[in-house]
């Protein structure tokens, strides 16, 4: 990364190839997706596609298709790369909301292909796609699940089902992200950032 403060927001790792690392970074830091592919020892950094003045603040890919990679931005929305990270497209429109947005959170639960993406947005709610960002359909209409001050979620490796998500409480999802149950900590000021 050229300046040692530039904020990273979100770090993304290749479990096939753990010297393939992703990292998003704020607009005025040499915004993007960053990409190393021997450890965090250089990196390449990728705009292309990507809009330049929003927040990257979500990284998200499957095990199994490790190049298909996805990063939320803070205002605008989701975009994919299907190589590597090195160019970028906007993900559909049908069924995501209007207006400006505020933080997203990603996550792609193991063994979708890539195809299958969990979207908290600040404030709307829960969204997923089955076709790789094509189309959207909310599934849960909590807006809490993501907020200004924390949006992280969390596809468990051992369920496609299973979704956690952070927050003042630790919450999990066995139905897809329907419905979620607090597995620890009551909301309240526990603030669960990241897991």
């Amino acid at each position: 990364l050229p300046d040692r403060h530039a904020p990273v927001n979100a770090l993304a790792i290749d479990p096939t190839d753990p010297r393939i690392v992703y990292a998003a970074t704020d607009a005025g830091f040499n915004a993007g997706v960053w990409r190393s592919v021997d450890g965090g020892g250089t990196w390449t950094l990728s705009t292309a596609g990507l809009p330049g003045n929003f927040r990257l603040n979500a990284l998200a890919l499957d095990p199994k298709t490790p190049t298909t990679v996805y990063v939320g931005t803070n205002g605008d929305g989701v975009y994919k790369s299907v190589d590597g990270g090195r160019s970028w497209t906007p993900a559909g429109r049908t069924g995501w909301p209007e207006g400006d947005l505020g933080r997203i959170a990603l996550a792609v639960p193991p063994g979708s292909d890539g195809l299958k993406v969990w979207a908290a947005v600040s404030g709307r709610g829960l969204f997923a796609t089955g076709d790789g960002g094509a189309s959207w359909t909310l599934l849960n209409q909590d807006g809490s699940l993501a907020n200004s001050y924390m949006a992280n979620l969390a596809a468990d490796p051992r369920g496609p089902e299973t979704l956690w998500a952070m927050g003042r409480g630790l919450r999990k999802s066995t139905d897809g992200g329907k419905t979620f149950t607090i597995a620890k900590g009551a909301p309240g000021g526990d603030d669960y950032h990241i897991l």
